[in-house]
């Protein structure tokens, strides 16, 4: 696998979860921000707003999540033994730092309750949903840091925009410490799927400093409340209507930049002292400032174009995003996140990798592939008829 991500551009594309967790974690932020600091400036009763928002976060979250984590737990329990399971569908699936995870749902599934499962190694139990552990953390703290920067008094907004920038910065600086700490670019590339006992332990080291760390994470949440303070500020929004083909000329750059970037492999099967990377320069600029920065820039700006009237007229951006499908998209989202891990273990039954993966074929990768999105939105569709149903039944 290291090998045919080496070779294999399009894998490199594919397999780069980065873009879609920037923006999940940009839109998070976003979204409690332009909630939670109009309230909480109008509303003298703080403390009813912060529990009024956790509520609302609770009951969004909570009920549909639980119900998969029963469900992951039973299934571990009556199949993650069992010897009539294939081999490859147990090593994918039920093995240490695996999806379901059979040691971690049985003995450390209290982490998943409390929403803290990202601190455990790969994610601990059903480890798809470490980043929805990162989001319920950033809702909880987020409120309480606001109540902390005095809404009541003026200038609240100002000193919430100065302390998500002090917040950016630090990540920063903790993401060039992790660079400099493992010097990461003479490890470059990163053989990711068999590593030796070194790139393991450098691997792990990201894992937890990085991928799977809520402080990491802070960069894109911060960004996205950026963008809502701007769509809230009406001297900002003035200045991006000014300036509004700069904007766009600017998230053109930024898009055609982070898609090449995808092309750059961080995954091979031993490092390379010529790989782009390698170079301490290039190696710290990529992981703090394109990471760090340009990267979940792209949505903070995407969020800025499509919900600021009045900058300028209608963009493509605009439009595309404003299309029933996408609105109808934003709905299930969410239960497809829960559920298709579940759909890859039933398809994975059906049809084992052997028969349809092969790096030199991407055309079969994107068939299977979107057999697998269409099935997971037929299983959130019945998901959400059933829970549906169940919710008028036990309504008063």
């Amino acid at each position: 696998m290291d090998a045919a991500l080496a070779r294999q551009a399009w894998l490199a594309v594919v397999f780069n979860p980065e873009p879609a967790m920037q923006t999940f974690m940009c839109l998070t932020g976003f979204l409690s921000a332009i909630s939670l600091v109009p309230a909480l400036e109008k509303t003298p009763n703080h403390i009813r707003s912060v529990l009024r928002y956790y509520k609302k976060r609770l009951l969004r979250i909570a009920p549909a999540y639980f119900m998969m984590l029963m469900v992951i737990r039973m299934l571990g329990a009556v199949l993650g033994e069992s010897e009539s399971l294939p081999p490859h569908v147990r090593r994918t699936f039920f093995e240490p730092l695996r999806t379901f995870d059979k040691a971690a749902c049985k003995d450390t599934i209290a982490h998943n309750i409390f929403f803290v499962h990202n601190q455990q190694p790969g994610g601990g139990c059903y480890t798809t949903t470490w980043s929805l552990a990162v989001q319920m953390q950033f809702w909880c703290m987020f409120p309480l840091a606001l109540l902390l920067l005095r809404p009541q008094m003026p200038g609240f907004r100002a000193r919430v925009a100065w302390s998500l920038l002090a917040t950016i910065g630090a990540v920063l600086a903790y993401r060039a410490w992790q660079v400099n700490k493992v010097q990461l670019w003479t490890k470059m590339p990163l053989r990711l799927y068999s590593p030796d006992l070194p790139t393991a332990l450098t691997i792990r080291f990201l894992g937890h400093h990085s991928y799977f760390s809520t402080l990491a994470r802070l960069a894109p949440l911060c960004f996205g409340c950026l963008a809502a303070l701007c769509v809230m500020h009406p001297s900002c929004k003035q200045k991006m209507a000014r300036h509004s083909s700069w904007l766009h000329v600017l998230w053109a750059c930024l898009a055609l930049s982070n898609f090449a970037g995808c092309f750059v492999n961080k995954v091979g099967p031993h490092s390379d002292p010529t790989h782009l990377l390698a170079n301490p320069i290039n190696c710290a600029f990529a992981y703090v400032v394109i990471t760090g920065v340009l990267s979940p820039l792209l949505p903070a700006l995407t969020l800025l174009l499509i919900t600021s009237k009045g900058v300028g007229t209608p963009s493509a951006v605009t439009r595309l995003f404003s299309a029933p499908v996408f609105k109808w998209l934003a709905d299930i989202t969410y239960n497809i996140y829960l559920i298709h891990p579940l759909v890859m273990f039933c398809m994975w039954l059906v049809l084992p990798p052997s028969v349809w993966f092969a790096p030199d074929q991407p055309l079969t990768f994107a068939l299977v592939s979107c057999l697998a999105l269409a099935l997971s939105i037929i299983a959130t569709w019945a998901h959400n008829s059933v829970w549906s149903l169940v919710m008028r039944f036990l309504a008063p």
